[in-house]
């Protein structure tokens, strides 16, 4: 369960909960019958985690333009940077690295 843009909940029938490289199903909502799942959603303590945004920036960054794993995913996306941002640099073919400014710049722009 988790709250939308609208602040309705959303029940998913399958959370998927990471641990180590192994995928668990967890229990859901839709899973709970509807009068006990209203007494939870009354009574249980809520809370949520959130990650600070300019870490979670440098993270991104980090893990899908400097990582190997993601090299094939970013090349489009270095491609348009490079091009929109350094026309004169950008190589047709080649790796065409990016900075962390022109990554901001890029995500920030409409």
């Amino acid at each position: 369960m988790h709250m939308t843009y609208n602040n309705k909940l959303r029940l998913n029938s399958f959370v998927p909960f990471f641990s180590g490289s192994h995928v668990e199903p967890v229990e859901t909502t839709e899973s709970i019958p509807r009068k006990e799942r209203k007494i939870r959603l009354q009574t249980y303590f809520k809370f949520l985690f959130v990650r600070e945004p300019l870490h979670r920036l440098l993270s991104a960054f980090k893990t899908k333009f400097l990582s190997d794993a993601y090299f094939k995913y970013s090349t489009g996306y270095r491609n348009e940077i490079v091009k929109l941002y350094r026309s004169n640099d950008y190589k047709p073919g080649k790796e065409n690295w990016i900075t962390f400014e022109e990554f901001i710049k890029f995500y920030s722009s409409d």
